[in-house]
């Protein structure tokens, strides 16, 4: 419109910038006289779904405005994916077990929406599938889809679902897949058992406690020690089984034959799925050997004829107090802790041998009467 005095003439009229070339042009306008107007039609062509946009740019002889400008937008309808929800967690499952859930996809876009295909992708793909009817939704509409999960192995699971669809800015969408069965799960509160200084000779022990914080029972296969000092290591498992939440002991003993450090591999086999080999490292330094020397006497004969350490770092002697067979056990600092005779009422009943067993008992061998031996 010319809101002058005088006549306005129109030098040009054109498009320019953005998505011009989907815009066309069709007008009249050369001179307009006072308080009159000219119309100018814009066309739009889309050659392509989305927002479009340009600038319709008037050169005339105002001299106040001789180029005036105005965005022009146009855009096509098309559809928008939308879906609900983004992470799918199922509740834990037996292996062999299935549990479904729904995933749903919407069209919150103003043209129909077309899934063009479905892919499950990941380390747990096989685990997870789905099942579908929702190819083509209309705008405004919904529509379910299906997750299922199938656990084949104990563990946890994961894998992503790719939908692809139409929707222009939004082609590939997905959905993480998370599922996993009860499992056993082995907790040790040290990974490295250090037994310090201990001298030659001197039994040391520790204690090494495994704990099951998962939700079904954790089985122990075995405990080994392996590595270039690992007959100075013992173990004792009679961890089996532990029950979910429960704790067992395991008794380790370090025995240095030599001054300098010592170490091993101790590696506990389960069920545990995450940490089916569990291991731990054994330390410890032979020190210097200790040497005390005690003097013991009775009334009657005595005689100690053979020794053997205690786990508890004493020991226990055998021999002969007063015509009788004799068992003591010695405190690490030499005090008798206990004694024991045994006669058969011969003359000349003798303990001449004694070993420890596991399970803190003894055997012992000797004669009776000086000439059978036991």
């Amino acid at each position: 419109k010319n809101e002058g005095v005088l006549d306005l003439h129109i030098s040009n009229i054109k498009l320019s910038g953005g998505d011009s070339a989907e815009f066309s042009l069709e007008h009249l306008c050369d001179t307009i006289v006072p308080d009159d107007s000219c119309a100018v039609q814009v066309i739009f062509e889309p050659d392509s779904i989305g927002e479009k946009q340009t600038t319709l740019e008037i050169a005339s002889d105002d001299p106040d405005a001789p180029v005036v400008t105005a965005t022009i937008t146009g855009r096509t309808p098309y559809p928008v994916i939308s879906v609900d929800p983004v992470l799918l967690e199922f509740d834990a499952l037996e292996v062999g077990e299935s549990d479904t859930l729904d995933i749903t996809i919407e069209n919150t876009g103003d043209a129909e929406l077309t899934i063009d295909s479905l892919r499950i992708a990941g380390g747990g793909a096989d685990e997870f599938s789905y099942r579908s009817f929702c190819w083509t939704i209309a705008q405004s509409t919904s529509c379910d889809l299906e997750a299922i999960f199938t656990p084949e192995a104990v563990g946890d699971h994961s894998a992503t679902l790719h939908i692809y669809s139409n929707d222009p800015y939004n082609p590939e969408v997905t959905v993480s897949l998370q599922g996993r069965t009860p499992s056993a799960h082995i907790e040790i509160e040290t990974n490295v058992l250090d037994f310090g200084s201990v001298p030659v000779g001197n039994l040391a022990t520790e204690q090494l406690v495994i704990e099951n914080t998962g939700e079904r029972q954790l089985n122990i296969s075995s405990v080994t020690i392996t590595g270039a000092d690992a007959s100075l290591f013992r173990s004792s498992n009679t961890c089996g089984v532990v029950s979910s939440g429960g704790s067992c002991t395991v008794d380790l003993t370090f025995l240095p034959n030599s001054v300098g450090q010592k170490s091993a591999l101790l590696t506990i086999a389960s069920n545990d799925p995450d940490q089916p080999q569990y291991s731990i490292i054994l330390q410890g330094t032979g020190g210097d050997i200790q040497s005390m020397a005690f003097t013991y006497g009775t009334e009657g004969e005595q005689q100690f004829l053979c020794m053997d350490k205690l786990s508890s770092g004493g020991s226990v002697v055998g021999g002969i107090s007063d015509g009788e067979a004799y068992l003591a056990a010695l405190s690490p600092e030499g005090d008798i802790v206990w004694q024991k005779e045994y006669t058969t009422e011969s003359n000349g009943d003798a303990i001449y041998a004694v070993r420890t067993l596991w399970d803190n008992g003894f055997i012992v061998g000797g004669s009776i009467d000086w000439g059978t031996r036991w």
